[in-house]
């Protein structure tokens, strides 16, 4: 169902995403998400919407043997918290960061706290 309406009405579905996305969302933040979610033609988009939805990468995880920090917001209503964990116990010496006061962009919602921990950790990674 989600792919027809992102097909027939992109812009319906895109303000729900931006909702789900955003932990506090305001009218300017919701608006330039649905503008940005919109820009990519509805087969594009439906074909992720379909890939990241039923495409299952547990397995690959556990592969990833790279220095790697997963940054997740706290706030679950698109993506729980949990799954951040999850993910950054598969992942040999990852480190986990959750933002409290974000959802699923805590790059957006908390900009300066997510440019700090990104780049305190690509500074420990060139060190290296």
């Amino acid at each position: 169902h989600a792919v027809e309406v992102l097909q027939m009405g992109a812009h319906t579905l895109a303000h729900g995403f931006a909702e789900l996305m955003l932990h506090a969302p305001t009218l300017a933040a919701t608006d330039w998400m649905v503008e940005e979610i919109t820009r990519v033609p509805p087969v594009i988009a439906s074909t992720i919407l379909v890939n990241q939805t039923l495409r299952d990468d547990r397995e690959f995880i556990g592969t990833i043997h790279v220095p790697t920090q997963v940054l997740f917001g706290g706030d679950d209503k698109a993506t729980s918290p949990k799954a951040g964990a999850w993910i950054a116990e598969q992942i040999p010496g990852a480190e986990l960061r959750i933002f409290e006061h974000s959802s699923h962009c805590p790059f957006y919602e908390e900009t300066e706290l997510f440019n700090q921990a990104l780049g305190a950790f690509l500074a420990r990674v060139t060190r290296a």
